[in-house]
């Protein structure tokens, strides 16, 4: 018997907005690789034309902005639900939870779309009252859950999820992009010596799960001797002034704390640093972890969902929550030689290459959405 393959598969991806962030730069690179099967539509639930990502995501596919919240909600639920109808996908995708995980899904519904897909990219994510309580509802009329982490799947069997239903993807890196060998970097521009030892944090400043209090916090219970010459945070969130009110209340750290703000080219980032800091407390599957190793750069982490196993000995763990635990690892850190942080680097090159290229990664993401539509999973 012959088996006809559907083509022009339509798939609406319903996100937060387009900031730069790593669940958004994880979708863009799944877009621009989507194979010619897949229509692909991107809505952003925030205002998007000036946001950092929307060009980029324009380039790749169609995308547009449908601003929600406050006293409007319903009637954008409504229009968001007369979008969708209109453009008869067959497969709406929410990215995140919140508010993509809750109105995304709850307009799929109303436009009685045939699959709902809906993708937690960490575990416990922060949500509110009502949209804690609509989830139970909505995850039972989802056809299909993606997330980056195995920790993030036993979240959600524990939340009543069927494993069958559940399908765990990792995260990948552009291997060309994020290339070792590259020679430029910024260090010039955060005006850090050439032989300087520099420590680096990039990611979203947002407390409640990077934890750059405890970062700080740690950096200040090392002795100054065992400290790294310098320490540059790149990112940009809502906590942006805390993190800085945190550095300026401490002299050396206003001497050696270096905030650079937002970060277009994170290869040269990465190429800066000598090894990277992640302080959080709660996480899927970074990205910056995953791109720091394909940089060949140590990593200095707290032993959060899946980064333990990625790591394995690519770098050093921290219990999470525990300044002084960090204080210490990161002491151990700085003690390392040359050779040995080298020999690091290498490993997690090596892992990254077999397990987590971009156009592995991606060949998986979109046969998941192509095998749910042909009743294959």
């Amino acid at each position: 018997m012959i088996v006809m393959r559907p083509t022009n598969i339509g798939i609406i991806f319903v996100v937060s907005g387009f900031d730069i962030g790593g669940a958004e730069l994880q979708l863009l690179q799944y877009v621009r690789r989507a194979p010619r099967r897949f229509e692909v539509r991107v809505i952003g639930l925030q205002e998007g034309h000036g946001a950092p990502l929307f060009r980029d995501f324009q380039a790749a596919c169609h995308c547009e902005s449908m601003p929600r919240g406050g006293k409007n909600a319903p009637s954008v639920l409504a229009r968001l639900a007369t979008r969708l109808r209109q453009s008869g996908g067959a497969v709406v995708h929410s990215f995140q939870d919140g508010s993509p995980g809750t109105w995304g899904r709850l307009a799929a519904l109303l436009a009685r779309t045939p699959y709902i897909v809906h993708s937690d990219r960490c575990h416990n994510p922060p949500v509110t009252n009502m949209q804690r309580r609509a989830r139970p509802w909505l995850d039972r009329v989802t056809a299909r859950f993606f997330t980056n982490a195995k920790e993030t799947a036993a979240w959600m069997h524990g939340r009543g999820v069927k494993r069958n239903r559940v399908v765990v993807i990792p995260n990948g890196v552009d291997l060309k992009r994020f290339n070792p060998a590259r020679r430029d970097s910024d260090r010039a521009a955060w005006g850090v010596p050439a032989d300087a030892t520099v420590a680096g944090f990039l990611g979203r400043l947002r407390m409640g799960e990077k934890r750059l209090d405890i970062l700080v916090d740690a950096l200040t219970r090392m002795p100054e001797p065992r400290r790294p010459d310098f320490v540059v945070i790149g990112g940009s969130g809502p906590d942006e002034r805390l993190v800085s009110e945190h550095v300026s209340r401490d002299p050396w750290l206003r001497q050696h704390v270096r905030m650079v703000g937002a970060v277009g080219d994170a290869p040269a980032f990465l190429a800066g640093i000598d090894y990277l800091v992640l302080s959080s407390s709660s996480e899927g599957l970074p990205n910056v972890v995953l791109e720091a190793m394909a940089m060949k750069k140590p990593i200095l982490a707290t032993a959060v969902s899946d980064v333990p196993e990625v790591l394995g000995g690519a770098g050093l763990l921290a219990r999470a929550e525990d300044s002084d635990d960090l204080a210490n690892a990161w002491c151990a850190m700085q003690a390392l030689p040359a050779d040995k942080r080298a020999e690091m680097g290498e490993l997690g090159r090596a892992q990254v290459e077999s397990r987590f290229d971009i156009d592995l990664t991606s060949t998986r993401f979109w046969d998941a959405h192509q095998d749910l539509c042909e009743g294959n999973a």
